[in-house]
């Protein structure tokens, strides 16, 4: 009997550990896109694009860095944060050349994921045709 008893609460022990290690439901969420912008500051007013994978680095409210994490190849991210005030730079993969992205900040909430997309400037803009 000595010996199920201490099966049975190993078991019960790895049911919680297994449960905690499933998705978070407290941070942000998201994909990262090469899009089409056309704002004068950079990653403004931005559309459409094609899935980038990128690197993101966190910073907690008082600009202390946390952590990089990198995207998943189809730019889709999902990152465990407790609540609180955060900071999002999305590194660009080339310093200070395009594509470039604007950084972010963003409150997460206890329980929920906070959605963020973020769009990494191609540099290319398209203007009016030039005069003859």
């Amino acid at each position: 009997m000595k010996l199920v008893g201490k099966l049975a609460v190993v078991f019960f022990a790895l049911v919680i550990l297994l449960s905690a290690c499933g998705n978070p439901s407290t941070g942000i969420q998201g994909k990262v896109v090469l899009g089409n912008c056309t704002g004068e500051q950079i990653a403004t007013d931005c559309t459409g694009g094609s899935v980038f994978s990128a690197s993101i680095t966190i910073y907690n409210d008082k600009l202390v860095k946390l952590k990089t994490y990198r995207t998943k190849g189809d730019g889709s991210f999902l990152i465990a944060l407790k609540q609180g005030t955060f900071y999002i730079h999305p590194e660009p993969p080339t310093a200070g050349k395009f594509p470039m992205a604007a950084d972010f900040k963003v409150v997460v909430t206890k329980g929920k994921l906070t959605d963020l997309t973020i769009y990494y400037d191609t540099g290319v803009r398209e203007g009016p045709p030039a005069a003859p």
